[in-house]
C-alpha cells in the first residue's frame, strides 16, 4: 500500500540540521504516525513521502522556509529585567508569556546586561536547514489495521 491523503502512516526518523549530529530521533521512542494529508506534519515531509510503501527509506533536506521559517528580527525583544521572574533573569532561561490574541508564546533569554534583559521568541529551529532520514514503517488504510514493513 502506497501512500497517499488519508493513510495512516507509521516512520522511524533522525533529524539533524547544519552537517551536526542528530538532534532528534524516534528510534529510542515511540515510531511518529500521522494522517497523511491532515497537516500533522511538516508538509514538505509529506510531499517527500508521498507514493512511498512500508520499508522505503528516504533522506528529506527541508530549508528554513519549507520548515520552521527564516529568524525574524522582530522576534527578538528587550525587557526590562524586573519584569522575569528570578530563575529567569540569565541567558538560557526559558519565559512564556502570550501574545494579543491569547497564544502562548515561548522564548529564551539570550543576553542580560544594564538591567535588560534579550529574548528570542523565534522557534528554536527557525533559520534552519533541516535534514531527516526517514524509514516507513507501515501505511494503512485511515485508522484501519496496518500493513507491516
Amino acid at each position: 500500500m502506497k501512500i497517499s491523503s488519508g493513510k495512516s502512516v507509521s516512520i522511524e526518523y533522525t533529524m539533524s540540521f547544519d552537517g551536526e549530529e542528530p538532534v532528534e530521533t524516534s528510534q529510542d521512542s515511540e515510531p511518529l504516525s500521522f494522517v497523511q494529508g491532515e497537516h500533522e506534519i511538516l508538509s514538505g515531509i509529506e510531499q517527500a513521502l508521498e507514493g512511498l510503501e512500508s520499508g522505503a527509506e528516504k533522506t528529506v533536506v527541508l530549508g528554513p522556509d519549507e520548515a520552521f521559517g527564516g529568524v525574524d528580527s522582530e522576534a527578538v525583544v528587550d525587557v526590562d529585567l524586573s519584569r522575569l521572574p528570578e530563575d529567569a533573569q540569565e541567558p538560557g532561561a526559558v519565559v512564556e508569556t502570550h501574545d494579543d490574541q491569547g497564544q502562548t508564546m515561548t522564548g529564551e533569554v539570550i543576553d542580560v546586561s544594564e538591567g535588560m534583559a534579550t529574548i528570542d521568541f523565534n522557534h528554536p529551529l527557525a533559520g534552519k536547514t533541516l535534514e531527516f532520514g526517514i524509514k516507513v514503517l507501515s501505511v494503512a488504510e485511515g485508522t484501519g489495521s496496518q500493513e507491516d514493513a
